[in-house]
């Protein structure tokens, strides 16, 4: 995304049900959606770019290792494989967004309750993870305790999945809203009324990634407590 020079340009993609709108300089074309979990491998490339171009991938979590973790997932919770090739098949919202947050691009996307855009986000916040470094990487934000305690949980059964394939790919994950908060963990989650406590405990400029879950609730949110209503 063109975001230093000031030129938001903005493309909408369609998927379905699915709504996505994407920042960036990249043809609509040009990205086509995901149609398995083994397509990961071809998008490595695209995500050396974004997050590590300089040591050409070396301090990311290895993709091959990113989606042994993601079929152990899926085998545990039964997810859908397609009837020809036997394989995992992600859901729109994965398939369509995957690709874009793979390249590092800023993105919107809408999808209904239950559509599985938290594997999306949990797929782009490990694959965005600089394993060398010990310090906050990604925050994931929520509008309530219930969203998440439900991104706290994904987001702890990939790092014990990853965690068994090698202890390399070891990386802390803590809840702002749990009493024993770790500010020096990778992966930061914070309610919305928990924002401005996390941004004064870790510093903005180590941050990678951040993704908002329910992000009109969250400015919702926001907006009530300054006292402005909708």
């Amino acid at each position: 995304a063109d975001l230093r020079k000031g030129r938001l340009k903005s493309q909408q993609f369609k998927y379905g049900q699915i709504r996505i709108n994407f920042f960036g300089g990249l043809q609509l074309g040009e990205v086509p959606p995901l149609t398995t979990w083994e397509g990961l491998a071809a998008r490595d490339a695209d995500r050396i770019r974004a997050y590590d171009p300089t040591n050409g991938g070396r301090n990311l979590i290895p993709m091959q290792d990113i989606m042994a973790a993601i079929n152990k997932y899926a085998e545990e919770e039964n997810w859908d494989k397609d009837p020809v090739s036997g394989l995992y098949v992600p859901r729109p919202i994965q398939g369509s967004t995957l690709p874009l947050s793979l390249r590092g691009l800023n993105l919107v996307g809408s999808a209904e309750t239950g559509s599985g855009k938290t594997m999306a986000f949990v797929v782009t916040a490990v694959s965005a993870i600089d394993r060398t470094r010990r310090a906050p990487q990604v925050l994931m934000m929520a509008h309530n305790r219930a969203l998440l305690d439900q991104l706290v949980e994904e987001m702890r059964k990939m790092q014990t999945h990853l965690g068994r394939l090698s202890p390399a790919n070891a990386f802390g994950v803590a809840s702002l809203d749990e009493d024993n908060f770790d500010p020096s963990a990778t992966v930061i989650l914070s309610t919305a009324g928990k924002l401005a406590g996390a941004m004064r405990q870790i510093s903005p400029g180590e941050i990678r990634l951040v993704v908002a879950d329910e992000v009109d609730e969250i400015f919702q949110n926001i907006s009530q407590a300054m006292g402005h209503g909708r």
